[in-house]
């Protein structure tokens, strides 16, 4: 699943240069000083976001198993 994600990032990156998953988002909440210096340069300009190194980490949890269909009845 990590890698999926990472190559959908990734083809986004290269391919359209437009930040459509709203990545700038998080970067700004946990980064805001930072981001005030390289916000208008995100995905215009120096284009930061198609450049940067973005990270997946996926933790999963399975919580039921089996199946979704009701049973069927006899």
């Amino acid at each position: 699943m990590e890698q999926r994600i990472q190559k959908s990032i990734k083809l986004v990156q290269k391919k359209y240069k437009v930040d459509v998953l709203a990545l700038g988002e998080v970067y700004k909440r946990n980064n805001y000083k930072e981001w005030k210096k390289i916000s208008k340069n995100w995905d215009q300009g120096e284009n930061y976001f198609s450049n940067a190194d973005i990270n997946v980490y996926v933790h999963l949890v399975i919580e039921h198993s089996g199946s979704a269909l009701p049973k069927r009845v006899k």
